[in-house]
């Protein structure tokens, strides 16, 4: 692909991104076939691309949300060159088109964006993006300590160990672990296996809660936290997911999600306004919001 400095009128770039190269479609104006090339997924590759055309201002570049994050929308945007990233699932399809390749990525990403068929999403400032990182470490955590815990109850279920005086996971129940003895050897370095486990997860999962605490008062997360911490069940810490996107969700709002995203039925906003619910378009059958457990589908919806 030579220089293209004598083209008058916007240029579209369709990018197909992946971890070590990029398929760049290029649609000039007045075109209607898509040109395609290949280069390397880094800064200098994609400075030589854009050195390309003469304009920056004339290129319209354009890629789908992914695993690469937001690094190449920041490196054009500081080129001069302007860039939507777009929600894979608003794509427009037609239906049995089931042929998936790089090149036809990048012809149908620049056919469409010329069109104006496509969703750009809000793309997150740096320092929300850090957050949100701080936020799925505390998340991953949260859920690999229900697995460390299940596979303990597990254990001692198959050993007929089964507490019955509360809630597990308490004060009382911690106690109540503590004086459970074992006989056999292995039995016994099992159990202190699986304990040590949910032990060393309680206090991966304080310390990442320790960093996670200071931006809970912080701009620009403060606003949306504390609306969102206007729900009942959620707790004013697990309100930082909620509200490491954008801010758009507020008090009183409820978000439908399929049945199996549910985790309660009794969460309801503080205020005795009612607020009708906004469905989401969902094939199984949808229910209002109820808990902190859907808190990664709340934080990438605060960003549609």
């Amino acid at each position: 692909m030579n220089s293209m400095t004598q083209v008058e009128g916007p240029i579209h770039l369709g990018l197909d991104v992946a971890k070590n190269a990029i398929v760049v479609g290029v649609l000039l104006p007045g075109c209607d076939g898509v040109d395609v090339d290949r280069i390397a997924h880094d800064e200098a590759s994609v400075r030589r691309l854009v050195d390309r055309f003469g304009d920056r201002s004339g290129l319209r570049a354009c890629y789908e949300a992914g695993p690469t994050g937001f690094g190449l929308y920041r490196l054009l945007r500081s080129m001069g060159v302007a860039c939507d990233v777009v929600a894979p699932s608003l794509i427009p399809r037609s239906p049995g088109d089931r042929v998936k390749t790089d090149k036809r990525d990048a012809r149908r990403l620049a056919r469409l964006h010329r069109a104006g068929e496509l969703v750009a999403i809000a793309v997150p400032t740096a320092e929300q993006e850090a957050v949100r990182d701080l936020c799925r470490a505390w998340a991953a955590l949260v859920r690999e300590r229900r697995r460390a815990r299940q596979r303990l109850d597990k254990f001692l279920l198959r050993h007929d160990r089964v507490y019955r005086a509360g809630s597990a996971w308490t004060a009382r129940y911690e106690l109540w672990l503590g004086g459970q003895r074992f006989d056999d050897p292995a039995l016994r370095a099992t159990f202190g296996h699986y304990r040590g486990v949910v032990q060393a997860r309680d206090a991966e999962l304080a310390a990442v809660e320790m960093s996670l605490t200071p931006w809970l008062d912080r701009g620009p997360f403060a606003a949306a936290t504390n609306r969102l911490a206007c729900y009942r069940g959620i707790a004013y810490l697990a309100t930082r997911p909620l509200g490491s996107g954008d801010g758009r969700v507020t008090a009183g709002e409820q978000v439908a999600v399929p049945a199996q995203d549910r985790v309660g039925a009794h969460q309801q906003p503080h205020s005795a306004q009612h607020v009708a619910r906004q469905p989401v378009q969902q094939r199984r059958q949808e229910r209002p919001i109820t808990c902190v457990e859907a808190h990664l589908l709340l934080a990438q919806l605060t960003l549609q």
